[in-house]
């Protein structure tokens, strides 16, 4: 899921109030109110009663955000964080081409492509 239009037609597949979903590498989230679906600008948001959300934390390696950082969600209290903290990026690149996988999928990690 990658934009709006997506979020839009996901929102109709669950009758939660709150989604998690990955697969994307990308930390946004999304929010459906009143038959209205958008994009959470902020990193920290308040879950609101009456509204629903679909939340991608991110990812842990091969981010597609262009943020080389792992990322990763806290949620408690009634409030969302995606949060980021830095990691051995080039120790994990190197663990990449130890393990004969394709050069491109350690380059990617510096750059977070």
């Amino acid at each position: 899921m990658l934009d709006v239009w997506d979020a839009d037609w996901e929102f109709r597949t669950f009758s939660e109030q709150i989604c998690f979903f990955g697969h994307t590498h990308q930390a946004i989230a999304y929010r459906e109110s009143d038959n209205r679906v958008g994009v959470i600008e902020s990193y920290t948001f308040e879950i609101v009663p009456g509204a629903r959300y679909m939340i991608n934390p991110g990812s842990v390696g091969q981010p597609r955000d262009y943020d080389p950082r792992a990322a990763f969600v806290l949620m408690e209290d009634g409030m969302v964080r995606i949060l980021r903290v830095m990691y051995d990026v080039k120790k994990a690149a190197a663990k990449i081409l130890e393990a004969g996988l394709p050069p491109i999928l350690a380059e990617r990690l510096y750059q977070g492509l």
